[in-house]
């Protein structure tokens, strides 16, 4: 079963978005972190 190019995705597009969306997550926490240091 071949999907068509025209959706885009792909498993290195998935796999890169999940790596980035792994990393603004712990980016994410540290920040909540700081602000809750700096109430």
């Amino acid at each position: 079963m071949k999907k068509p190019e025209r959706q885009g995705f792909s498993f290195e597009k998935i796999f890169s978005f999940k790596l980035k969306s792994d990393m603004i997550g712990k980016n994410c926490e540290k920040l909540n972190k700081l602000m809750l240091l700096s109430r």
